[in-house]
């Protein structure tokens, strides 16, 4: 039997502790509370290969400013999610990446409109 989210959909991976661990990190994520990073960075300990950790890891260092790690972890989930079963994972994985890529740019574009002021 698959292995699903609280909302039933299926996560790829084996491990129900990576599992658990991703969902606890979503719940912090979109709550804005602590230890989202923590919690994906010990989902992705457990199974190297869940992607959709990789991409809330991505997601996480987007909110924190930190675009080094976001395109990092972006990319570490692109590569993961090419063995990926699941759509849905395919799903978030390129939500994050067009959220990353979006941010990306945005960062880029005010920091030369801030470069012409000066």
């Amino acid at each position: 039997m698959a292995i699903t989210d609280r909302y039933g959909l299926p996560i790829t991976t084996e491990s129900p502790t990576a599992a658990a661990r991703f969902q606890h990190g979503m719940d912090m994520l979109l709550a804005y509370g602590p230890g989202a990073a923590e919690a994906f960075a010990s989902a992705t300990e457990t199974d190297p290969r869940l992607a959709v950790a990789h991409a809330g890891q991505a997601l996480v260092a987007v909110v924190q400013g930190d675009a080094a790690t976001a395109r990092a972890a972006t990319e570490k989930a692109r590569d993961v999610v090419a063995g990926s079963e699941y759509a849905e994972d395919a799903a978030l994985v390129a939500w994050a990446v067009s959220f990353v890529d979006v941010r990306g740019r945005r960062c880029r574009h005010e920091w030369a409109r801030s470069r012409q002021r000066a």
